[in-house]
C-alpha cells in the first residue's frame, strides 16, 4: 500500500511510514510499554504525548468492538491520571479509527511533519568546534536542557529515567559559543542505521545567529560518523522557524503524524 502526502507529489509506502513510526518507539522510550489489542500503550508519568499515547500501529488480531477498545484504554489511562491521548499516521489501524475518535470527541492536536534526510559524503561539516557530547544523559546535559526549553523541574526526575532508557548508541550534545556558555541541546539517537533528532532546543537569546544550525550539522556529522547512513527528526508543523532551517539542511517531509487527546473526564 503506498500513500500520498498532503502536498500531494510524493509516494510514500507503508513500509517507510512503518519503520519511521516504530524507530520513534524505539528512539523515544517511555517508562511502561503494554500491547492491548495490538495497539501499543505508552506510559511515562504525563511527560511528553509521545511518551504517553497509545500507537495503533498494527492491525487488531481480536474480534473486540472499536468503542470497546478505546473505552478500555481510557479507563487503563485514566486509572494513571492521564488523558486518553492517541498517535495517529496514515497507516493507523483500524483505518476508520481517526473518524472514530472525532465523533467521540477527541480534539485534533500537534500536527508533526516526518522528515527525513539522507547522510552522503557532501553532507556539511560544522564551524563551530566547541561542542560536548555524553553518551548518556547526565544531570548537567538535563540542567541545561531544562533552562533552555524552560521545562518544568517537576519532571526533571521522569525525564531523566526516560532517557536512561535508550538502549542504542545515544550522544546528549551541549554546543558553547566562544564565551563558554551552553547556548543551544539535542540528543541523536542510532537504530538501524538511522539517527533520530529530538529535543533540538536553542537558547531564546541565541537564536537567528546560527546556532542552531550548528548543532544539527554536529548531531548529523556524529551519526554519520557513527553507521548511520540516514537522519529523522520530527518537527510540529506549525513551528515555521525550524522548518525553515531544516529545508535549508535538505531536511524533506515524508508524511504527517497527529493526535487525537481526549480531556479527563471527558
Amino acid at each position: 500500500m503506498t500513500f500520498l502526502t498532503k502536498e500531494g507529489y510524493q509516494i510514500i509506502s507503508e513500509h517507510k511510514i512503518r519503520t519511521l513510526e516504530q524507530l520513534q518507539l524505539n528512539q523515544w522510550p517511555s517508562l511502561q510499554t503494554m500491547v492491548r489489542d495490538s495497539w501499543v500503550l505508552r506510559f511515562a508519568e504525563g511527560y511528553s504525548k509521545r511518551a504517553n499515547s497509545i500507537v495503533p500501529l498494527y492491525a487488531a488480531d481480536t474480534g473486540i468492538q472499536l468503542d470497546e477498545a478505546i473505552a478500555g484504554c481510557e479507563t487503563l489511562y485514566r486509572s494513571q491520571g492521564l488523558r486518553s491521548a492517541f498517535k495517529m499516521s496514515p497507516i493507523a489501524q483500524p483505518s476508520e479509527l481517526d473518524e472514530m475518535l472525532e465523533s467521540q470527541g477527541y480534539r485534533l492536536v500537534d500536527r508533526c511533519s516526518v522528515q527525513t534526510l539522507a547522510l552522503t559524503a557532501d553532507l556539511k561539516k560544522p564551524q563551530l568546534r566547541h561542542i560536548v557530547v555524553f553518551p548518556l544523559v547526565t544531570e548537567e546535559w538535563l540542567e541545561h536542557y531544562c533552562r533552555l526549553s524552560r521545562a518544568s523541574l517537576d519532571q526533571k526526575g521522569t525525564m531523566f529515567r526516560m532517557l536512561s532508557n535508550i538502549r542504542t548508541q545515544s550522544g546528549f550534545f551541549l554546543l558553547h559559543d566562544d564565551d563558554e556558555t551552553v547556548v543551544a541541546c539535542g540528543i541523536g539517537v542510532i537504530v538501524r542505521n538511522y539517527i533520530g533528532l529530538w529535543d533540538i532546543v536553542t537558547d531564546s537569546n541565541y537564536r537567528q545567529r546560527g546556532f542552531g544550525e550548528q548543532l544539527v550539522l554536529h548531531l548529523l556529522n556524529w551519526g554519520r560518523d557513527n553507521g548511520a547512513t540516514d537522519s529523522f527528526l520530527v518537527v510540529v508543523a506549525s513551528n515555521a522557524p525550524a522548518r525553515k532551517l531544516y529545508a535549508k539542511l535538505g531536511f524533506e517531509h515524508v508524511y504527517e503524524h497527529w493526535y487525537r487527546v481526549k480531556e479527563q473526564g471527558c
